[in-house]
């Protein structure tokens, strides 16, 4: 589902408990784990869907601030559709609910 809590254990880079808001998907796990690995791709000529989460909380550790997520992400299901960038969404079809107004935007 759209904004469903994750949870990242890296002893070596993440110190302390640190509540990330920027919005994340599935697909961000392999561009991380590579970069923990420090492994390349078979293919590097291909596109990754997802992009490397470390920088993100890295910066969430050391400022506490909001960190934006450097490209969209598009999400869908069934016959919703959604297209997330940072604090902003763009849905179709949306549920009941979805579409009520939050901070800082009410």
């Amino acid at each position: 589902g759209i904004r469903v809590p994750g949870l990242m254990h890296y002893p070596g880079k993440i110190t302390r408990n640190v509540n990330v808001t920027t919005p994340t998907i599935s697909s961000d796990i392999m561009p991380t784990i590579l970069k923990i690995l420090d492994v390349e791709t078979d293919n590097p000529t291909w596109a990754m869907d997802g992009i490397d989460l470390l920088p993100i909380v890295e910066a969430n550790i050391a400022s506490k601030q909001y960190v934006s997520r450097p490209k969209p992400l598009g999400f869908w299901t069934n016959d919703q559709q959604a297209i997330i960038d940072n604090n902003w969404k763009i849905l179709h079809n949306p549920g009941l609910g979805q579409c009520t107004h939050q901070a800082p935007y009410d």
